[in-house]
């Protein structure tokens, strides 16, 4: 390494999802340092992909979510009052998501049950395993912004995982889950600062063989 302060960059074409990543130095005092480690997510992940899950390989189904990338606008997507997202809260941008393409942006900064919230329910298989991704960027960072199984009459969820990339570039989390018994659940963000923005969200169902993942994401 120079002496200097220096910028480095690693890329590796090999990695699939789920690597983890961590720089390990030593400063001159021979003391040893360590970065957070990074996970790697694929942003290209479709039906018959490859997921290992507690040691088991299963397979990724269709997307639930329709409307996962916004290439259809607000379809599918409801605020917090249960409305189909609108301006002047939303927009979805045509160019410049995780993927160079559509993406929505936040332009509100109200609570859970607001205009400028976005509050989307999906139905799930109860007692079944699912894979959740999304990229994001500009996101308040807390416990405002998640994703879990819900249960009906209700809004509130079992939080599965937090959106919380508070950095200026898109980074996508990732996380699998059991439904338990629920079947239903919600994508909860609310407080967004009038500048978060999220693209590629990603709801598959997995699979024991490949075959009836490929159907799933036929059907």
């Amino acid at each position: 390494l120079k002496d200097d302060a220096s910028t480095y960059t690693y890329e590796d074409r090999e990695a699939t999802n789920g690597c983890q990543y961590q720089v390990v130095i030593k400063d001159a005092n021979n003391v040893e340092r360590k970065t957070s480690i990074v996970t790697a997510a694929s942003a290209t992940l479709k039906a018959g992909d490859a997921i290992d899950l507690d040691g088991q390989t299963y397979y990724l189904g269709g997307n639930a979510l329709a409307n996962g990338s916004f290439e259809m606008g607000f379809t599918g997507w409801t605020d917090g009052k249960g409305n189909t997202l609108a301006a002047p809260y939303f927009q979805v941008v045509s160019a410049g998501g995780n993927d160079g393409q559509t993406y929505l942006q936040a332009y509100g900064n109200g609570g859970s049950s607001s205009e400028s919230a976005v509050n989307t329910q999906f139905d799930l298989n109860a007692n079944t395993n699912y894979y959740f991704s999304v990229a994001s960027c500009n996101m308040p960072g807390g416990i405002s912004c998640r994703v879990g199984p819900g249960r009906e009459g209700s809004t509130s969820i079992s939080p599965k995982m937090y959106i919380d990339n508070k950095t200026t570039n898109w980074v996508t989390q990732f996380i699998s889950f059991n439904s338990g018994e629920s079947t239903l659940g919600r994508i909860q963000l609310y407080n967004l600062a009038a500048k978060a923005q999220i693209d590629q969200v990603l709801l598959c169902q997995l699979y024991s063989t490949r075959d009836s993942a490929i159907a799933d994401g036929i059907e």
